[in-house]
């Protein structure tokens, strides 16, 4: 990911096993969306702060001005990753996001979005986590999933270039295939019809657009951009094996085109 990251002219801040940190706008995140393809998601960071509580994670989330972020008839989703000694379970920690979101919408505006599990729109992400001399969380908006969701496609190929695109050479081969991913992978890659027509690939729906200020252009030029980088080649063969005969059978499902 360091790779692909910094060859799209990136600066990484931090980096870390799981992934990187950088500095960047809205913007950004649209065009890392779009051009990352060992990223499971790129999230935009809103807030760090030090909390030591439910009531202290509540009043901070409270004072961010969440009105200028989420629109007042919109809807919003809160997901977490917390590990904390006051915190039993992460759905309460949810639950006190959500109400800091809603009870600051009702005191600025008079009126609320709508909240609920559905992550198809804006979806705010808590980060919680007790350190060695500190609690420390952050609190991050989902700026939209990047389209491989498998953390098997991180794997390092010859195709990583050096454009920051993941172009696979004329001959790919894994050869542990479970239910194709990787190979999947390669091969959509190649595909032009794959590559631009709504799929999972370059999706229809990010959590961006749901954003206050998303601006479409900015992400039609980089749909723009991504197609003229596309290269055909017609004589690509890409293999995949696995000693599961059942994971063989869905490879073959998963590869059929889809509408």
């Amino acid at each position: 990911m360091q790779q692909e990251v910094t060859a799209l002219g990136f600066k990484i801040k931090k980096a870390f096993q799981t992934g990187v940190e950088l500095n960047g706008t809205l913007a950004d995140c649209i065009r890392l969306n779009l051009s990352l393809c060992s990223a499971s998601q790129v999230l935009y960071s809103l807030k760090a702060f030090t909390c030591n509580s439910p009531q202290q994670l509540y009043d901070t989330v409270a004072q961010v001005q969440w009105e200028t972020i989420i629109a007042k008839d919109g809807y919003f989703s809160v997901t977490s990753t917390v590990e904390h000694p006051t915190i039993n379970t992460p759905l309460f920690a949810n639950v006190k996001v959500k109400d800091a979101i809603v009870d600051r919408f009702r005191e600025k505006t008079g009126e609320r979005p709508n909240s609920g599990p559905n992550l198809e729109s804006t979806v705010v992400h808590l980060f919680w986590r007790m350190t060695l001399r500190r609690s420390s969380r952050h609190l991050r908006r989902n700026a939209g999933k990047a389209w491989l969701q498998k953390n098997s496609g991180s794997r390092s190929y010859d195709g990583i270039t050096g454009n920051g695109r993941c172009l696979p050479p004329d001959g790919t081969a894994d050869p542990h295939s479970s239910t194709r991913c990787v190979a999947h992978q390669q091969s959509l890659l190649k595909q032009p019809c794959w590559r631009l027509t709504g799929n999972r690939l370059i999706q229809n729906n990010y959590g961006f657009m749901h954003i206050l200020g998303y601006d479409e252009s900015i992400f039609e030029d980089a749909k723009t951009k991504l197609k003229e980088q596309i290269i055909e080649l017609p004589s690509l063969k890409v293999i995949a094996t696995d000693i599961s005969q059942d994971a063989v059978n869905i490879s073959k499902i998963n590869a059929e085109p889809r509408a």
